[in-house]
């Protein structure tokens, strides 16, 4: 089957934001299992060990040194482009 000339297939790698997240294989530092990690997994499903959650705040301390270790790199391409 072919398509019409007048439509065109709709595009594979579309993301559907409605899509529910998938869950991702995470292994548990206990007992070294893997398991389907939700992202609302608090405790080993397998042998009940308390997963650490990580906060807000490491994730924005992130971001922060990321960009002072670009920033060098930004000043060097500046001066490089005469500006």
């Amino acid at each position: 089957m072919s398509w019409p000339r007048s439509s065109s297939p709709p595009p594979i790698d579309a993301p559907n934001p409605n899509a529910p997240t998938m869950p991702s294989p995470r292994e548990c530092p206990a007992c070294a299992l893997e398991f389907e990690d939700t992202g609302d997994v608090e405790e080993c499903p397998y042998c009940g060990y308390e997963l650490p959650q990580r906060s807000a705040s490491v994730r924005w301390v992130a971001w922060i040194l990321a960009l002072l270790l670009l920033w060098p790199a930004l000043e060097g391409l500046m001066y490089l482009l005469g500006a």
